[in-house]
Formats: C-alpha cells, sequence, structure tokens
C-alpha cells in the first residue's frame, strides 16, 4: 500500500480526513481552494485505484450517480507511515522545540500525562 502522497493527493486527503461523512467530488471541489474539477476527478481515481479511498455511497443528484468517497486509513495511520516506529520521538521532541502555541503544548502535556497514568493503572 502507497504511503506517499502527492501535494494534490494529499489536499484531497485532507479535506476527506476533516470530514465526518463521505463526500462527492463535488463536495471536494467546494472545499478545495485551487483545484479544478479534472484534477480533484484525476486525483480521485488515482487515489481510488491505490485503495487510499473507497466508494461508501452512491447517491442520484438530478438525474445522475454519484459517488461519495471516504479514506481507507487515518490521518494518524498516514502520519504513522511516514515516521516510522524509530522516528516518532525525534518528531516529537523537534514539536516541542519548535512550538511556541501555548494551548497544543498544554493539549500534548495533557495527553502524555492520560498515556502515563493508564500505563501505572
Amino acid at each position: 500500500m502507497k504511503m506517499f502522497f502527492t501535494k494534490k493527493e494529499y489536499e484531497i486527503m485532507n479535506v476527506l480526513w476533516d470530514q465526518e461523512r463521505p463526500l462527492s467530488s463535488a463536495d471536494i471541489i467546494e472545499r478545495t481552494e485551487d483545484l479544478p474539477q479534472s484534477t480533484v476527478q484525476a486525483v480521485l481515481r488515482k487515489l481510488l485505484k491505490e485503495k487510499m479511498i473507497e466508494v461508501k455511497n452512491v447517491t442520484i443528484h438530478t438525474k445522475v450517480a454519484t459517488r461519495e468517497f471516504t479514506p481507507t486509513l487515518t490521518r494518524e495511520e498516514y502520519i504513522e507511515s511516514l515516521l516510522g516506529k524509530g522516528n516518532c520521538f525525534r518528531f516529537a521532541a523537534q514539536f516541542i522545540k519548535k512550538n511556541e502555541d501555548k494551548e497544543e503544548l498544554d493539549h500534548l502535556e495533557e495527553l502524555i500525562q492520560k498515556k502515563k497514568e493508564r500505563n501505572d493503572g
């Protein structure tokens, strides 16, 4: 299974990941800034062929069958595949060093604390 996306593939995958429901190509076009319809449809065909997305529903809109897509992997699974098991620590350390957003750092600290409590419990 391919685990590296082009810029356009990643943009479309992010749109799909950000939604809690299947999206049609028209839905995706509405949510992307600079991608023309032909590009979105070509990228969807490629992602479908590579099994990165799947057709979840087929609906009828104005007498035309419309496919709705969902991702087959989560954003977290994708990021983990890019980082690999050994690189997660280095990535987290670099993120903490470079990040100045107190809210994000507080959230990260909360996640670490919860993980420690589960491991101790």
